[in-house]
């Protein structure tokens, strides 16, 4: 008879191990699974997020239309869609990173802006390096776009990079 309860209680042993050890894998699945959703998703909304900032950056001229670095609402470097305007161009490079990021709409993403030539040479426009915000480092996901406009009447590539 002990032989027989202890075989019983052997069963039960090997079946709550069994039991434990698939619902630890279903648990490990679902974390992983979960977590890669919710990367695809970021990775989603980061993308949607550059390619909107970067439309309002050569699409349209900001609020308010004349906007200066002590009344901008929101930046728009356009004189027209896909003309930049090189003195608002400049005055973006001269915020500080911090307003520059508010301003552009990046939220808790970081950015990049630059104007460059055919070459990857950055320009000059408005007497300052076209160029803001702070270059990529230690960065997990980076969205780049680009925009074909021009400035001073020369075609050039506005480069923008969102990331974190």
């Amino acid at each position: 008879m002990k032989l027989k309860g202890q075989i019983w209680s052997l069963d039960l042993s090997v079946s709550a191990i069994a039991f434990l050890a698939v619902l630890i894998a279903v648990l490990f699945a679902w974390t992983y699974a979960s977590n890669e959703a919710g990367s695809g998703l970021e990775l989603r909304r980061m993308e949607t997020r550059a390619v909107d900032i970067s439309e309002a950056l050569v699409a349209t001229s900001g609020v308010p239309a004349d906007w200066s670095a002590a009344d901008v609402k929101t930046i728009g470097l356009a004189l027209s869609e896909g003309v930049l305007n090189a003195t608002k161009v400049a005055t973006l490079a001269g915020l500080s990173y911090e307003e520059a990021r508010l301003k552009v709409g990046a939220g808790v993403y970081h950015f990049h802006f630059r104007v460059k030539d055919g070459n990857n040479n950055t320009l000059q426009l408005g007497g300052v390096t076209a160029e803001a915000g702070a270059y990529p480092t230690n960065a997990t996901v980076v969205i780049p776009v680009e925009r074909y406009v021009s400035a001073n009447g020369t075609p050039v590539v506005m480069e923008f990079l969102l990331w974190n």
